[in-house]
């Protein structure tokens, strides 16, 4: 139970240096067991150095996202963005990690709301489609989730039907 209260409170200063404009190469342990209030030997006990930090919230992310999706029983794109409205942090440094990739590669809804959707027959106008979806959510999740998560499927649902005329 202590190091699990040791890693959230350094996944916590590591979210915070990375949203007051830090890039990873930048951060040093010192400095993110200051921001955290731990020893380095705290930090040293979890994780080898910054990488493997960061390496391990990203299984950690994708493992979070992967569990959410196996348990939600509405599988649909609203239901994914109330839970990311519910856990924005969480979502912002899972686009931080360049982890977008696996919204779309995992959630089926996605994938038949824009792949195997028969009205966009052209594969760059999928590509198009995926690529907007999710600079959308990221901006949405950057400018602190204030439009409602209906009112951003309403969009991505408006624009689906705009690129398949």
């Amino acid at each position: 139970m202590k190091n699990q209260k040791a890693r959230e409170k350094i996944q916590q200063a590591l979210y915070d240096l990375i949203e007051s404009g830090n890039q990873l190469s930048d951060i040093k342990v010192t400095t993110l067991c200051q921001k955290a209030g731990i020893n380095r030997s705290t930090f040293y006990d979890n994780y080898l150095d910054i990488y493997d930090l960061a390496d391990r919230l990203k299984v950690y992310l994708v493992d979070s996202y992967l569990t959410f999706l196996k348990n939600d029983q509405e599988k649909s794109i609203l239901s994914l963005l109330r839970h990311m409205s519910q856990y924005p942090e969480t979502y912002r440094l899972f686009f931080w990690f360049n982890l977008d990739d696996q919204l779309t590669k995992n959630h089926e809804k996605i994938k038949q709301f824009a792949y195997q959707n028969s009205r966009l027959k052209n594969p760059y106008q999928h590509l198009f489609f995926i690529s907007g979806l999710n600079a959308v959510i990221k901006q949405w999740l950057a400018n602190g989730c204030q439009k409602s998560p209906e009112e951003i499927a309403d969009l991505l649902e408006h624009n689906l039907a705009k690129l398949s005329e």
